[in-house]
């Protein structure tokens, strides 16, 4: 299928679009967007690695629980910017429940509170 000018239009108004690719690869390319609109359901499953990049600010906006998981490891990074963790309805929990939690600064520790602070511990504390 080739359009030198103009679109190409897959239309399945009682069905799917299927794509397989049995021995290689598919490869969608555009230069300017790629929009994807799935009216209720968007799955995106791979049984190796998945890398999703972008060059500008982005999001990933839900309306409902999301979950990110590592089966080893989770590492949030940022280079050049804050790490911002905001509740604007709820709280902050943070729970290691097989671990301890270390935090490491090369500045100032600041912990404000608008209500009571306790910090409470089983053994020793210094």
């Amino acid at each position: 299928m080739h359009a030198h000018s103009g679109e190409i239009d897959i239309t399945a108004s009682q069905g799917a679009v299927d794509i397989n690719a049995d021995g290689g690869h598919v490869t969608i390319d555009a230069t300017v967007d790629v929009d994807i609109n799935a009216g209720q359901h968007m799955r995106l499953d791979s049984v190796g690695l998945i890398s999703i990049d972008g060059t500008g600010t982005s999001n990933f906006t839900t309306n409902g629980a999301m979950t990110i998981s590592g089966s080893t490891a989770l590492n949030l990074h940022s280079y050049g910017g804050e790490i911002d963790i905001t509740a604007t309805q709820g709280n902050i929990d943070i729970n290691a429940t097989a671990g301890g939690i270390d935090v490491d600064s090369g500045g100032a520790i600041t912990i404000d509170s608008s209500s009571t602070f306790s910090v409470d511990a089983v053994g020793t504390s210094n």
